[in-house]
Parts: C-alpha cells; structure tokens; sequence
C-alpha cells in the first residue's frame, strides 16, 4: 500500500504512517493495512467503519459464518428450557424462557416474520467469589509487603460464601450456537 516513514531529524527514530489517512504506527505492517477492508483488502473510506471493513463485506461474512455455524449445530426435536433469536427480535435481548414464550410473542405477527430457527441457550449461574480473587486483584497496586499485612480474609470468605449462597438463584443466559430447534410454523400450531 501507501505507507510513509516518517524519521525522526537525527534518524534513530521512525514510525509509519498511512499513506491515505494519516494515522501513524510504530510497525510498518499496521500502517500498511490502514483504510484497507479486513475482509476483501480493497481500499477504505476512512469514515466508514473506522476504516477497517466494508459494510458489505462485513454483512457478507457474518452471514457465511452464520451459515457455517447453522450447518454445524445439532438439531433438536425437543427442549424446554431457553432459547435465543439472533435477529430481527429486540425483545429481551432476544432471549426468551422457552420455545413457547418466544411462539407466544410472535402469534400476532405475520408467518414469514417468524425466525425459521432459535439457537438453544445456556444457563449461567452467577458463581463463586473467592477472598483470594479479590486481594490478588487489589495487590497488582500495592507494594509486595501489603499481603502480610493484610487481617480478616477468613471472615471476608466467610461473608462472601453467606453472599454466593444468598444468590445461588441468579443467572443468566447464552446462546449455546451448537445446538439449534426449528420454529413451528402457523400450521402446525394449529390444534
């Protein structure tokens, strides 16, 4: 591509810059990529997308990858549990509590609305806190005599095992993009 060295006077120092934007780096490479699409490797306008892809090839490759995981994952017949619609649904992120909640939703909408299939979704329970995970967090900025000092992790454990106790019940979800189960059509809900 286009990329400039620009050297300090004395010509010890030098970065990279963008031939079309401008925009400097310390390694050639990376000034070499700049305003190019990350996809197809054809120039960028700088204000599009930051200038590293096309809209059009991003939408393009989020679809071949959409279609590559589909092609991969499981079918299943039955499920109860949670279920996430990756598009075109802004209703609770997209998630919803079963299959059931998300037909229910979608009754009074037209037919070819409706997804053709959901992904299945993931329970993830909010989990432990562990003493250790914390001080170890908070140490990075002390100095390293600080973990002598420090008094009361038990009793810090202690507090935190009543609290993870407390919210065993608190989850939340994920797409499981392995395992996918078709969305009834109008017709086959009927009784």
């Amino acid at each position: 591509m286009n990329s400039i060295q620009l050297k300090s006077e004395d010509g010890k120092t030098s970065i990279w810059a963008c031939g079309i934007c401008g925009k400097v780096s310390q390694d050639q490479h990376w000034a070499e990529k700049c305003c190019l699409c990350s996809y197809c490797g054809k120039q960028v306008d700088s204000k599009e997308h930051n200038g590293i892809y096309h809209g059009a090839c991003w939408t393009a490759n989020h679809e071949k990858m959409r279609a590559e995981r589909l092609e991969r994952a499981e079918r299943v017949t039955v499920w109860d549990g949670p279920v996430f619609v990756e598009s075109g649904i802004v209703s609770n992120d997209g998630f919803f509590a079963s299959l059931d909640d998300l037909l229910e939703y979608l009754a009074n909408e037209p037919v070819e609305s409706r997804p053709g299939f959901v992904w299945l979704s993931k329970v993830i329970p909010f989990g432990h806190i562990y003493t250790s995970d914390i001080i170890e967090n908070k140490m990075s900025d002390m100095d390293e005599d600080a973990p002598d000092r420090l008094a009361g992790e038990d009793e810090l454990q202690a507090a935190l095992d009543a609290f993870c106790e407390k919210t065993k019940d608190v989850i939340r979800y994920a797409p499981d993009y392995n395992r996918v189960i078709v969305v009834p059509s109008a017709v086959e809900m009927k009784p």
